[in-house]
């Protein structure tokens, strides 16, 4: 008989909720959805899947309505930025904006200053000498007396959302929201 391992992931105490639509099917529909999207042009599928987020989100007990919130995308670096023309994070988070009237933090508020390798492959600790002090908070007045949902195509370990919460947290309220379209 097959057992499926669900491994716990252990939140940070400022992280309210976690969640996402669906559970990351390596070589499955999800992976070649979030492929698409990312390096084939596929911005539409985006803010659809944004959308989808939003009414998941809105159904969340733990999403308490809150006119605090704000969507932060997960910044990407302007070199790959570039190369991709758009960062899905953000088209997400408009999805999300669309159906919840979350406002979306502006781009140019919080920037990733380092260009990180992409982690996949990677274990935890390399993870997180690969993300270390990589966001930078340009405009804290955006942030003050917000909760921050932070916005992503994939929650893998956590590394990245848990290092841009930690770049926000002196500026926002002490809790925040991590969501995103898929969870490995």
């Amino acid at each position: 008989m097959h057992h499926d391992v669900c491994t716990e992931i252990f939140l940070p105490e400022h992280i309210l909720f976690q969640d996402a639509l669906w559970k990351y099917d390596k070589s499955g529909y999800i992976q070649e959805i979030l492929v698409q999207l990312k390096y084939h042009g596929m911005g539409k599928l985006g803010g659809q899947l944004g959308s989808l987020l939003g009414f998941h989100l809105l159904s969340n007990p733990a999403f308490r309505q809150s006119k605090d919130y704000i969507l932060i995308p997960v910044p990407l670096h302007t070199s790959r930025k570039r190369k991709r023309g758009y960062n899905q994070a953000l088209l997400i988070a408009e999805g999300i904006s669309s159906v919840t009237n979350i406002p979306v933090l502006e781009e140019r508020c919080i920037t990733r200053i380092r260009n990180t390798q992409s982690q996949t492959g990677f274990n935890l600790d390399k993870r997180m000498q690969n993300i270390k002090d990589a966001f930078k908070v340009n405009k804290p007045e955006a942030l003050s007396g917000r909760i921050p949902i932070l916005v992503d195509d994939v929650f893998t370990t956590g590394t990245t959302t848990f290092e841009l919460s930690a770049a926000i947290m002196p500026y926002s309220k002490h809790e925040m929201g991590i969501v995103t379209v898929a969870m490995a």
